[in-house]
C-alpha cells in the first residue's frame, strides 16, 4: 500500500474501495482499552500489520479475523484538534507513512510511536471521519499534501487520513 496523488471525481466501486469501517471488535479487559478493526467497505478485508513484531513492519489488507492480534488497533492519544494515533495491539507501534513522505509511492508501515506531538510527526497522526468523503476535503489542513493512500488502482475517497490528510485506501 502506497500513497498516490489525489484525483477528484471517482465514483461507484472506487468510492467503496476507500471507505473503512472502524469496528469496535473487542474490549481488552485488563486495561479497559477499546480495540478496533479497520475493515474496507468494498473488499471486506481488514488492515493488518505484518506478522513479525519489528519496527517499520509492513501493513497489508487481509481476511478479517476477530482473534488476530495483527488486525487489532487502539487509539491511545490525540483528539479532534490534534489527530489520533492508530496503534497496533500486536506490539504497540503506530501506523505511519514511511519517512513522513508527501510524494506518490510512500509506503504504509508501523513504527515506534512518536510521543512529543511536534509538527514533524504528522505522518503518525490520523483523522477519523463520520462518513467517507474526499480524502482532502473539509479540512483546514488540506493544502499541506494532496495524497491518498492507494494500492495502485484509481484514486478514490477516504474514510480517514493522516493529520495532513494523506488518505488510506486498499482495493
Amino acid at each position: 500500500m502506497t500513497a498516490s496523488t489525489y484525483v477528484p471525481g471517482v465514483s461507484g466501486t472506487a468510492v467503496a474501495a476507500q471507505r473503512w469501517d472502524v469496528d469496535l471488535s473487542v474490549i481488552v479487559d485488563e486495561e479497559i482499552t477499546p480495540v478496533y478493526r479497520l475493515r474496507n467497505e468494498q473488499t471486506g478485508l481488514c488492515l493488518a500489520r505484518a506478522a513479525q513484531n519489528v519496527n517499520n513492519a509492513a501493513v497489508t489488507a487481509v481476511t478479517c479475523n476477530q482473534n488476530s492480534v495483527q488486525q487489532m488497533w487502539t487509539v491511545p492519544t490525540g483528539g479532534a484538534f490534534t489527530g489520533i494515533n492508530l496503534q497496533s495491539i500486536a506490539d504497540y507501534r503506530c501506523l505511519d507513512l514511511r519517512g513522513g513522505a508527501t510524494t506518490s509511492g510512500a509506503a504504509l508501515r508501523v513504527s515506534n510511536c512518536v510521543t512529543d506531538w511536534s509538527i514533524d510527526d504528522w505522518y503518525q497522526r490520523w483523522r477519523l471521519r463520520y462518513s467517507a468523503w474526499h480524502c482532502d476535503r473539509y479540512s483546514n489542513s488540506r493544502l499541506l499534501t494532496g495524497l491518498c493512500v492507494d494500492t495502485g488502482s484509481q484514486p478514490m475517497f477516504g474514510a480517514f487520513g493522516t493529520w495532513r490528510n494523506v488518505g488510506i485506501s486498499f482495493g
